[in-house]
């Protein structure tokens, strides 16, 4: 590939020698269509389109730039100054100078990729290249420039470089060991994805590349080794290529904690909204009279409610009573045989502002985690056996909490155990035999200790709430808080605590602590509280790019229906998608269609194929070649990614996945989990040529 760079480059060394000696000649004043202004334009264009430099990007990177240079060239070979030999350089994927061409990986690729479509120079005119580079643009003076004219032309250049260019640097940022040159000129980009069946064919295939780009003197080609993934999951060229993780949230400073009033109003930000909790189905009070402060308990999911009376005074129970200052509670028709659902808070139709206590307050507001543990009984139906609440005592600037276990007790269920859940729930029948406790205790300690200003923190809290048959609405609730962005499935406590906390909990020798949970969802919604919306599990959710690559411009994906369908055709977009099952069909001829076609023409071109036999390769090479000898492909950037044994290996990886569930008959054996490595050993690695031009 440096032989193809270095003939470019004398080629175009020897075309300027022979430019000169023509321009000199006493026919130059007849024939020219060039002023003296445009020929020092030209002159300035052309040094700056072949000068490659070791910056990310080089070379011409404004559409407005790489347009005058071309109406100059057609200008200029109208007049016939331009020998048959002369070139300049167009699009090119080039190794960064002083890099060593060592294994890039397929994420680096990808990143290459969407910068070459996404950027569109042709319609934004932008320019991310070096300072000397927007320095030496924002300076040019076109033909015929007023001193007015070039100083608006300055300011409208600097204020495109300061505003929407910046942007896109950051967006766009290209890997350490690449060199986008005359990015400008880059309107069409190709992807022919080929496939082969194992690595002999890859390398057959590779070779024949080689030799087809070396002998074509239009083509300026740079080969990329690549690794196209890092683990022993196979993925294909489409799965690294066309997938992108959603980018990462920018990260802030963590708040310092100055006291626990502090984390409190740092918490209550992370309270349940209203939405989320009738979407959740927690169990709700809707206020009937506000006047009067009746209210009544609308479980959504249970078919008992709770209809509050007049304030009293009495602080005694009374059978299906209850009065926690001066809200009354009575049952209401009930069919579970459970008692009635208890509230400490009215609510109303939004969460109120919680305002500092008063130093002198007798209470203050507290931060509590509760967890509890179910049995199955009689009634087919999950009651509370155990109930532990975890209050927060203090809190340092980082945002670590001392915790004291205010309340961890046993409870007797209403109906006859069927099933403890010990694995679950850690009861036993010892532990539960002489138990009194009951339901109805539980809710007396939950409404004389907790008030509705206080915060309860638990993991999927609509379950306890069930549970205990309470309603408290200040809760924060570490499945909704940590639950993905797409998708509706939570991640479940042991996972966060993990991920985020690198702690493990509920072991598979061990039962559910209702202690260990409670602590663990407290601490995670503080992290959560004090370092913000990047404390997290890392969002891997990777969307097709696809359709957002080339926004509003042709898109064409030609490949295989089974490919077509689960990559372009499941989806909502406007992407052309024509079915070519095989390399050997001859709608293959597409891709040059649509590239290099007289009247619509795709500014992206996706090509998926298998290449198994010499014939198929013989194909590839075809039509490699011909699209290099067109002419109107000079500003098309032609990538070819190959990859082995894929085929195999994502066959494997399935068979693995079945045999290896303990539940199936047949096992996995030591043999077949080497060939499933060796294959994906074979598939990991690969190779990309990116294929520019030369313009004559």
């Amino acid at each position: 590939m440096e032989e193809v760079l270095c003939t470019a480059t004398s080629e175009i060394d020897s075309a300027e020698s022979l430019r000169s000696k023509e321009s000199a000649s006493p026919m130059e004043n007849s024939t020219t269509l060039l002023t003296k202004v445009e020929k020092g334009r030209l002159k300035k264009l052309v040094k700056r389109a072949k000068s490659v430099q070791a910056n990310a990007e080089s070379g011409i990177c404004q559409a407005m730039d790489w347009e005058e240079l071309m109406e100059l060239r057609r200008k200029q070979s109208s007049a016939s100054l331009i020998p048959e030999n002369a070139f300049v350089l167009g699009p090119s994927v080039l190794w960064r100078s002083g890099k060593a061409r060592e294994r890039v990986e397929g994420t680096d690729v990808r990143a290459v990729l969407r910068r070459l479509i996404e950027q569109q120079p042709h319609k934004r005119g932008g320019d991310i290249s070096s300072s000397e580079n927007r320095t030496d643009s924002a300076t040019d003076t076109l033909p015929n420039d007023t001193a007015e004219t070039s100083r608006k032309r300055k300011h409208v250049s600097e204020c495109r470089i300061t505003q929407a260019n910046v942007q896109d640097q950051n967006r766009f940022k290209l890997p350490q060991w690449v060199t986008l040159h005359n990015a400008a000129a880059a309107r069409h980009v190709a992807v022919l994805e080929i496939h082969c069946h194992d690595v002999s064919r890859f390398l057959a295939c590779q070779q024949a590349i080689r030799q087809c780009l070396r002998e074509n003197e239009s083509c300026l080609a740079t080969e990329s080794p690549t690794r196209w993934f890092t683990n022993n999951f196979p993925k294909s060229i489409t799965d690294v290529l066309m997938y992108a993780p959603d980018p990462k949230p920018t990260c802030l400073p963590p708040n310092k904690v100055t006291s626990l009033q502090h984390l409190y109003n740092l918490l209550n930000d992370l309270v349940v909204k209203d939405d989320d909790w009738q979407r959740e189905d927690y169990p709700a009070l809707a206020v009937v009279n506000e006047s009067t402060h009746t209210t009544v308990v609308l479980p959504s999911q249970d078919s008992s409610a709770c209809e509050a009376a007049s304030p009293s005074t009495s602080m005694e129970r009374s059978p299906g009573t209850y009065d926690p200052n001066g809200l009354s509670c009575t049952s209401a028709t009930k069919t579970d045989g459970l008692p009635p659902y208890v509230g400490t808070t009215v609510v109303k139709a939004a969460i109120p502002v919680v305002e500092a206590p008063s130093p002198f307050s007798s209470h203050r507001r507290g931060i509590f985690a509760m967890d509890c543990e179910m049995v199955v009984t009689s009634k087919n139906a999950s009651e509370l056996a155990r109930i532990t609440i975890v209050k927060v005592e203090s809190v340092t600037e980082e945002g670590h909490v001392q915790t004291k276990v205010v309340w961890d007790q046993l409870v007797k269920p209403k109906h006859t155990i069927t099933n403890y859940l010990t694995q679950f729930s850690g009861m036993t029948p010892a532990l539960l035999k002489d138990v009194t406790f009951t339901l109805e205790d539980v809710q007396d300690y939950l409404l004389r200790n907790i008030q509705d200003g206080d915060i309860v923190i638990g993991h999927s809290l609509e379950n306890d709430l069930r549970a205990t048959r309470w309603v408290h609405r200040r809760i924060v609730d570490t499945a909704l808080l940590f639950q993905p962005t797409h998708g509706r499935f939570k991640y479940s406590l042991r996972h966060l605590t993990a991920q985020l906390l690198q702690r493990q909990i509920q072991q598979a020798d061990q039962s559910h602590c209702s202690e260990e949970d409670a602590i663990a969802a407290l601490e995670l919604a503080v992290r959560r509280a004090v370092q913000g919306s990047t404390f997290g599990v890392p969002d891997k959710t990777h969307r097709n790019q696809l359709s957002s690559m080339a926004k509003n411009e042709t898109t064409v994906c030609i490949g295989p229906s089974s490919w077509l369908q689960t990559h372009v055709t499941s989806q909502p977009n406007a992407i052309h998608a024509l079915a070519c099952e095989s390399i050997e069909d001859w709608n293959h001829k597409a891709v040059a269609a649509w590239l290099a076609g007289p009247k619509r023409r795709a500014r992206m071109v996706w090509a998926n194929w298998s290449v198994e036999n010499d014939s198929a390769t013989s194909i590839l090479i075809s039509t490699l070649s011909g699209l290099l000898t067109k002419r109107s492909l000079t500003n098309t950037v032609i990538m070819v990614a190959l990859q082995p044994s894929y085929g195999v290996a994502a066959q494997l990886h399935q068979q693995r996945k079945v045999k290896s569930n303990p539940k199936a008959t047949m096992g996995w054996s030591d043999v077949q989990e080497a060939g499933w490595m060796k294959a994906s050993e074979d598939c990991q690695t690969g190779s990309v040529f990116w294929v520019g031009t030369k313009i004559g």
